[in-house]
């Protein structure tokens, strides 16, 4: 009961803080963020700490469902005039930040972290910047969905975005896969690393387009016969058994849950029912109640003890983000209003991040590496979901698709 009593605190003061986001103009998720924050047990400490541990399975419920919309935002026909630009953008600014970001903390970490581990420098501050790297690339699907879903943006950026999001996590997790595989050759001197690491990726990625394909086909089906009939609960019904059953064979549940809305959103023409009515029953609560439970969940003791690596992250990544975008929309001979707005919308970063630091955390727990890693995608979770958000509304207002 317990439980109850804090969901209910959560939902009313989610709701005050929808009045007040409108007068201080600001995103209602950043507000969100802040309310969680102030009641986490690093701040005021009002949150009980196993309340926050038991509602994981809402973090998880959450994130299905908006793996889902934004699969489904990926409509073939919206995208088919600007796929090129769309790639393009994508591929660069994920791997111009990895590069970028890999780069500037190996010649920037020396001087902020002593290496006190069993490793040379070079694997020390390489694996560091190598790991981060990867992770730079990841963006968070949530925070765009959320501040699209919050000012009812439309146009050609919101659409670009919504699929350059979605494809991004792909190459993230790609870039971790192969960061994984070097790390694990320098310090195992193991060569089938290589080799099993690609089987992995692969198994990953066809497992994710497998599974997300067969339940939208049957999904699709069963909707077929119901006649728009409790459409709403057989699409999350759906959503639920793809993301548990990815999560019980050991393949990205996000990426297949993804796929699943792709499939059925070009697929169905019942979908526009689904997501209209899912919109407008379920995802406020569920942005609340995810948003107010992330930021409970940060740890300003990390950010205190991490900033200085933090930071520099965060500018690193930043810069890649910004020049990877102008780079790839400039290749592709983008139109100017998505050229000088999507960068800035890519900005924010959450779960992938910290499910991917947490995988590699537990696979090396006593590894200082790992430790650095994990505590820095901690700290700066803390400042993109802060800024992130104002950013993305500000390339989205500036675009003019925000009325």
């Amino acid at each position: 009961m317990e439980s109850f009593f804090w969901i209910g605190i959560i939902l009313i003061l989610g709701y005050i803080s929808n009045k007040l986001s409108e007068k201080l103009k600001l995103p209602q998720i950043t507000l969100y963020l802040l309310i969680g924050m102030a009641l986490s047990p690093s701040f005021l400490d009002l949150l009980p700490k196993d309340f926050i541990a038991d509602t994981s399975w809402i973090v998880d419920v959450s994130l299905s469902l908006i793996a889902f919309v934004i699969g489904g935002n990926i409509k073939y026909k919206k995208i088919a005039h600007m796929q090129k630009s769309i790639l393009y953008i994508t591929f660069f600014q994920a791997q111009l930040t990895f590069i970028i970001t890999l780069a500037g903390l190996y010649f920037m970490l020396p001087f902020l972290v002593e290496n006190t581990s069993t490793f040379e420098d070079f694997i020390f501050y390489f694996s560091i910047s190598l790991f981060l790297g990867a992770l730079a690339t990841t963006t968070a699907p949530t925070t765009t969905l959320a501040v699209i879903e919050e000012y009812k943006s439309t146009g050609i950026v919101t659409t670009a975005l919504l699929a350059i999001v979605a494809i991004d996590d792909i190459l993230a997790i790609i870039n971790y896969s192969i960061s994984t595989s070097i790390y694990s050759s320098m310090t195992i001197n193991s060569m089938n690393t290589y080799l099993d690491t690609f089987l992995h990726l692969l198994y990953n990625i066809i497992g994710s387009i497998f599974v997300g394909t067969i339940f939208a086909l049957l999904a699709i089906f069963i909707i077929k016969k119901v006649h728009h009939k409790n459409t709403l609960s057989v699409a999350i019904g759906h959503v639920l058994l793809v993301y548990s059953i990815s999560h019980f064979i050991y393949i990205e549940a996000l990426l297949s849950v993804m796929i699943f809305g792709v499939v059925l959103s070009n697929k169905s023409p019942y979908f526009e029912y689904i997501f209209k009515h899912l919109g407008k029953s379920y995802l406020t609560i569920v942005f609340m109640l995810f948003f107010v439970i992330t930021g409970a969940s940060s740890h300003f003791d990390v950010l205190i003890t991490m900033w200085q690596i933090a930071i520099v992250y965060v500018l690193l990544r930043a810069f890649g983000k910004l020049f990877g975008t102008y780079i790839g929309a400039r290749l592709s001979d983008t139109k100017t209003v998505i050229k000088d707005n999507v960068g800035y919308a890519l900005i924010p970063q959450a779960g992938v991040a910290l499910g991917l630091a947490m995988i590699l955390y537990k696979e090396f727990p006593e590894n200082e590496i790992t430790h650095i890693v994990l505590n820095t995608i901690l700290a700066t979770t803390i400042i993109h979901e802060t800024i992130g958000p104002l950013l993305t509304k500000f390339a989205l207002k500036r675009a003019g698709e925000i009325k």
